[in-house]
């Protein structure tokens, strides 16, 4: 068997450290300008103020590019070694691998990310997040076929003779209008709708052009956090509120996991992990903790892993 190697996402690895490494360093640049800027009238606890804000996003910036590059390293898969960075594994000491589990990013609660952990004998662990690599496919599929063989490989599964009725169908979703996303995307309409019809009202069309194309995309963005879902005895559906020409089916026998995240200032969303490892993501905006309980249960139901 050949030897596979890791290859680093694009944009979730290389261009969101430098998204964040630019915020840390340019408004740490800024907190010393502030400092150096001999035209306002500066007080003591300013100069003693700006200085140490600036100096800790400094700092907090190189920390970023530290746990970034420590916890995500490169990885070598061989017929019988792991090389993770410098560190050298045997697969003969795998003692667990587990394909839907989690890990914190710089120790944040919000960056609880997916990630693939694979533990040995002597109980240290190979980490592998599932944003930090573009061929994390091929990843799992060769622990899964290569190392596990035929120990963990992956069945259909058979529906359980209580499951639903093909012809019932479960609605899982909230109110709609008393969702704080919506009343979001209905403000953002609203504040929106006023500055495209000032730009028109003073001619500036150039102005028009540039706003339109910025309401669509993010009015796209926000609806997107307003998905809901629907269970047969052999689909999971998956709609939205606001496109309403999304109707994607998921094979309940073709999913092998399913578990929610919680991002950052972001409602609740279903992540849904194929038999091929393939994953997707849907914020469920609308949908309250009785909603999130019920769709629960008829994935169990449906021998689904929920975590």
């Amino acid at each position: 068997m050949n030897e596979l190697h890791s290859k680093k996402h694009f944009f979730n690895f290389y261009c969101s450290i430098a998204i964040q490494i630019f915020l840390c360093f340019g408004i740490g640049a800024f907190c010393f300008y502030g400092y150096l800027d001999k035209t306002s009238n500066n007080n003591d606890i300013k100069l003693l103020f700006w200085p140490f804000i600036g100096t800790a996003l400094i700092f907090f910036g190189f920390y970023i590019i530290f746990d970034y590059t420590r916890k995500t390293k490169n990885i070598v898969f061989k017929e019988n070694v792991i090389l993770f960075g410098d560190d050298k594994f045997i697969v003969s000491d795998i003692l667990k691998v587990n394909f839907f589990d989690k890990s914190f990013l710089i120790n944040f609660k919000e960056l609880n990310r997916p990630a693939t952990i694979i533990t040995f004998k002597n109980k240290k662990q190979i980490i592998i997040y599932d944003f930090a690599y573009s061929n994390i496919l091929e990843l799992k599929k060769y622990i899964q076929n290569v190392y596990l063989e035929q120990n963990l490989k992956i069945e259909p599964k058979d529906l359980p003779v209580e499951s639903l009725s093909e012809n019932i169908v479960l609605i899982h979703k909230g109110n709609l209008f008393i969702s704080g996303d919506f009343i979001f995307l209905l403000g953002f309409q609203i504040f929106f709708g006023w500055l495209l019809f000032m730009s028109i009202k003073d001619s500036k069309m150039e102005i028009w052009f540039v706003l339109s194309f910025l309401w669509l995309y993010l009015t796209f963005h926000f609806a997107k956090m307003l998905y809901f879902f629907e269970t047969t005895k052999t689909q999971l559906i998956i709609k939205n509120h606001i496109l309403f020409w999304v109707n994607k089916k998921y094979l309940l026998k073709d999913i092998q996991n399913v578990s929610y995240e919680n991002y950052y200032r972001r409602p609740q969303a279903l992540r849904i992990v194929l038999n091929n490892f393939k994953t997707n993501e849907f914020y469920g905006g609308s949908l309250n903790s009785k909603n999130w309980t019920n769709l629960t249960k008829a994935l169990k139901g449906a021998n689904i892993e929920v975590n």
